[in-house]
C-alpha cells in the first residue's frame, strides 16, 4: 500500500514541468535568505561572514554598509578578499588564514569577483547569489535532460539539495563545484555518445575546459578524476584517459605555481592535524550531544546530526552493492574488479568524516559539507545502467529532509554581535 503511494507520488512529480519547481526553488531560497538576514536589517553582506579581525587586516577591502561580525566568520570572507586581490588593482596585498589553501581554490574567487569588478564591490553578495543561481539552474536543466523519464523526480531532489543552498548562504564554492560537475558530466556523456566527429571534438574540448574549472574550484575533484582515469586506462580508452588525466596534471602544476604568490597569512590550515583515531571523536561527539539534550529545542537541533549519521550508514552499505554485482569469487579475478574504483570517492568521504576531530564536528556546516562529494557521486551512479538499480535513495531522502530543516534553522540562527561599516 505504502509502496504504491510512493510510486504514484514519483510518477506525479515526473510529469510536472521543471518551470514550476524553479519558481518554488526561488521562493524557498529567498525565504531563508530573508529569515537569516533580518537580524542585520536584510543586509546581504552578512552572507560573506566577515570577521572583525580579518577586515582589520584587509582594511582596504571594506565597502559602505558592510556587515562585520565581532567573533564569528567563515570561508566566504577569504574568497571575497582574494577576489579583491585578483581584480582590484588598488589592493596590493591581503591577509588570509592560509594562502596555500585559499589559492588552491582560486577558481571560486575568480567567479565571485568577475561581476562585482564591473558593477561595484558593494554588490558582491547579491551578484554572487545571482551567479550561483544561474549556473545552478543550468546544471539542473542539464541533469533533467540526462536522467530518464522514470527518474525525473531525482532532478527535483537535486534542485533542492541543501549543499547548494547552504553554499549560497555562506558564499563559498560548493555550489559552483556541484553545478560544474553536472555540466562536466553532460559534456562527457555527449562526447562519448556523439557520432558526428565535429560535435564530438566540440564536446571533448568543453569537457576538458570544465574539468580544469572543477579542479580550480576544489582540489578534491581529483578524487573523482583519479579513479575515472585509472578505469579508463585499464580499459584502454585513450581519449577518456587523457580527459581525466589532464585536470590532475593541471592541479599539480597549480600547486607549484602557488608558491610564487605573496599573500600574508595569520595561521596555516593543516588538515592533517584534525585527523584522529577513526570513530573516536565521532563517538565522543554523539555521546556529548545526547547528554546535553534537555529540551525540545535541543532535540530539534540534534536532528540534522542524526540524519547525518543515517547518511553515513547508508553510504557504508553502498559497498554491499559491489558484492551483489559479483556473486562468484571467480569474478573478483577478472578485469571487472576494477569497477570497485567507482567507490573510491565514497570511501574518501566516509573516511574523512569518521577521522576528523571533535572541534570539526561542533560546526555542522563543516562536517555536513563533506557529504557533498558522496552526494554528487550518487547522482553519477544514476546515469550508469550497471549502478542505477543500486541508487542510494536513503541518502537522497535524508538529504532532502535536511533541506526542509533549513527554514527553521536560518530563522533561529543568531550571528552574535556585529557592526555595520
Amino acid at each position: 500500500m505504502l509502496l504504491s503511494k510512493i510510486t504514484n507520488f514519483k510518477h506525479r512529480i515526473n510529469t510536472i514541468s521543471p518551470f514550476y519547481f524553479i519558481i518554488f526553488y526561488l521562493i524557498f531560497h529567498f525565504t531563508i535568505i530573508f529569515l537569516y538576514t533580518k537580524q542585520a536589517e536584510w543586509n546581504l553582506s552578512l552572507l560573506i561572514h566577515i570577521n572583525e579581525k580579518f577586515i582589520q587586516f584587509n582594511i582596504e577591502t571594506k565597502f559602505p554598509s558592510m556587515v562585520v561580525l565581532k567573533k564569528e566568520g567563515y570561508d566566504g570572507q577569504f574568497f571575497y578578499f582574494l577576489s579583491r586581490y585578483l581584480y582590484d588593482s588598488e589592493i596590493e596585498s591581503i591577509t588570509v588564514d592560509s594562502s596555500f589553501f585559499r589559492l588552491l581554490r582560486i577558481g571560486v574567487s575568480v567567479l565571485y569577483g568577475f561581476l562585482p569588478f564591473w558593477f561595484g564591490w558593494k554588490y558582491y553578495a547579491i551578484l554572487g547569489i545571482l551567479l550561483n543561481i544561474v549556473i545552478f539552474f543550468i546544471s539542473f536543466w542539464l541533469f533533467y535532460q540526462m536522467v530518464d523519464k522514470n527518474h525525473k523526480y531525482m532532478a527535483f531532489l537535486y534542485l533542492f539539495n541543501p549543499f547548494s543552498l547552504v553554499s549560497n548562504m555562506l558564499l563559498i564554492g560548493d555550489n559552483f563545484f556541484i553545478s560544474f560537475f553536472i555540466i562536466f558530466w553532460f559534456f562527457y556523456i555527449k562526447f562519448t555518445s556523439e557520432s558526428n566527429p565535429i560535435k564530438q571534438k566540440l564536446y571533448f574540448g568543453l569537457s576538458i575546459l570544465v574539468s580544469i574549472v572543477l579542479v580550480s574550484l576544489k582540489e578534491a575533484a581529483n578524487f573523482y578524476f583519479i579513479p575515472l582515469f585509472l578505469y579508463s586506462l585499464l580499459h584502454k580508452k585513450k581519449k577518456e584517459s587523457f580527459l581525466f588525466l589532464l585536470p590532475i596534471l593541471v592541479s599539480l602544476l597549480w600547486i607549484y605555481v602557488i608558491n610564487f604568490f605573496k599573500i600574508h597569512e595569520v595561521s596555516t590550515i593543516t588538515h592533517l592535524e584534525r585527523i584522529r583515531i577513526p570513530f573516536v571523536d565521532m563517538f565522543y561527539f554523539y555521546s556529548s550531544l545526547i547528554q546535553n539534550i534537555n529540551s525540545f529545542i535541543d532535540i530539534f537541533k540534534s536532528i540534522p546530526y542524526f540524519l547525518l549519521l543515517f547518511i553515513l550508514i547508508s553510504l557504508a552499505l553502498e559497498f554491499l552493492n559491489f558484492i551483489r554485482l559479483y556473486k562468484n569469487i571467480s569474478d573478483l579475478f577478472s578485469i571487472k574488479v576494477f569497477e570497485l574504483l567507482f567507490y573510491f570517492p565514497i570511501a574518501i568521504v566516509v573516511f574523512s568524516i569518521v577521522v576528523v576531530d571533535y572541534e570539526y564536528w561542533l560546526a555542522f556546516d563543516n562536517i555536513f559539507r563533506i557529504l557533498a562529494f558522496a552526494y554528487l557521486w550518487n547522482l553519477y551512479f544514476l546515469l550508469i545502467p550497471k549502478f542505477k538499480h543500486f541508487s542510494n535513495y536513503y541518502l537522497f531522502l535524508s538529504i532532502f529532509l535536511i533541506t526542509i530543516l533549513l527554514v527553521p534553522r536560518y530563522n533561529f540562527k543568531k550571528i552574535g554581535e556585529f557592526i555595520v561599516l
